[in-house]
């Protein structure tokens, strides 16, 4: 069952999932040839995520954003473009299952790159009952195509007789169950390339005021609740917890130029990565009556209690949210914030904050992490375990 606390921003995704997806037109699932799956895509498409920023389309935005109290226009601005965020600008597909991608190289020139896919079955997709992604994965990994060694995508559709044919496709690098469990608010969004430039600006015109419409009011409702600073939870003297250290100390016996490393040090690496909470030990959102307010804590003290509302993407964090607070003398260190939406199992939400947007780097910890302040001594000890595990990989490379 859906957490009390998330009821409203679950039916805001739901709203936008339907929206995106578009209900009565990809309801029946299309017939794949074997071998040639990807044939059901024939033809060559854009991407929107190309023109979601066009300087066209400000006007659409300013009007958008003056009807929200917690959005700044370039808030929404980037809200919409992480939407459509993709690392494939174009897509040209033959009948087969070998695909030509466009990306964009280092300098911002379009690149072509071709790749072949295996179809790996259909996934559930989550919170619209009945619906489905196709997933796919590359045959062998091909250079300038990392981003796109996975992808889960949906049939071309209409959302009504005659409005734009077109898909959505998420890409990643890691797999198909992290796609599937991604952000629910992105739905990277590809047309034919023979719709005209003036045609897909006011597709997304139009895009932007639904959207807009269907946005939780509160933009910090994902985080809703009291979260933990994850630099807390590696001295937590529970069992689970302490069974981790010797699982990890086992696992990685001799590996410290032949010697084994102590749950101690174990501690001092991941806290070198997550942080000390020397900061705060618990961010709360309280986003209920018309509030979108954080408040820092450490410990039983209350640092600050402030509102925030969704700002342009910081450059430093390009793909975190990020929100300025109404007040940032009051607010302190904590003015500018670029966070994560929450993602993974257990839930985890990494979170960068300084008193300017060039600060946000200068937090403790290189990537200060929080999960539920609620989560269960086993969630927690599977969070250690995890974290550590990664990290003592990368340090006996």
């Amino acid at each position: 069952m859906l957490p009390k606390k998330h009821i409203v921003y679950g039916a805001a995704v739901l709203l936008l999932a339907v929206f995106f997806t578009g209900c009565k037109s990809t309801s029946a699932a299309v017939k794949l040839e074997a071998g040639n799956e990807l044939s059901a895509w024939k033809g060559e498409w854009q991407s929107f995520s190309a023109i979601s920023g066009a300087t066209q389309l400000n006007d659409a935005y300013r009007m958008q954003a003056e009807k929200m109290p917690y959005y700044t226009e370039d808030g929404l601005k980037a809200a919409v473009s992480k939407m459509f965020a993709t690392p494939i600008v174009k897509a040209k597909f033959d009948g087969s299952n070998t695909v030509l991608f466009t990306v964009m190289d280092k300098d911002g020139n379009e690149k072509q790159i071709p790749c072949e896919y295996r179809y790996t079955g259909m996934k559930p997709m989550q919170g619209v009952e009945g619906h489905s992604w196709y997933a796919f994965e590359a045959i062998k990994p091909v250079q300038g195509l990392a981003e796109a060694q996975y992808f889960i995508i949906v049939p071309p559709h209409r959302d009504s007789e005659d409005s734009l044919l077109h898909w959505h496709a998420r890409f990643g690098s890691r797999d198909i169950k992290s796609l599937v469990e991604s952000d629910p608010l992105w739905w990277p969004t590809y047309a034919d390339t023979a719709v005209s430039n003036e045609n897909l600006l006011k597709e997304i015109t139009d895009t932007i005021k639904e959207v807009a419409e269907m946005l939780p009011k509160a933009p910090l409702m994902p985080y809703t609740g009291k979260w933990v600073n994850t630099a807390l939870i590696y001295d937590d003297p529970r069992p689970a917890v302490q069974e981790a250290y010797t699982k990890l100390i086992k696992e990685f016996s001799g590996k410290k130029d032949g010697s084994d490393f102590t749950k101690e040090e174990i501690i001092m690496i991941a806290k070198k990565s997550y942080g000390t909470a020397s900061d705060f030990t618990h961010l709360e959102f309280i986003t209920d009556n018309d509030k979108n307010e954080m408040v820092v804590w450490k410990g039983d003290t209350e640092l600050s209690r402030v509102a925030y509302s969704r700002d342009g993407a910081n450059k430093l964090r390009a793909m975190a949210n990020a929100f300025v607070a109404s007040d940032r003398q009051k607010a302190g260190k904590f003015a500018f914030l670029s966070m994560t939406t929450p993602h993974g199992s257990p839930a985890h939400m990494h979170v960068w904050y300084g008193m300017k947007p060039s600060e946000i780097e200068k937090t403790d910890g290189k990537k200060p992490t929080c999960i539920p302040a609620d989560s269960s001594e086993e969630l927690v000890a599977k969070r250690v375990l995890d974290t550590c595990r990664k990290l003592l990989k990368e340090a006996t490379k």
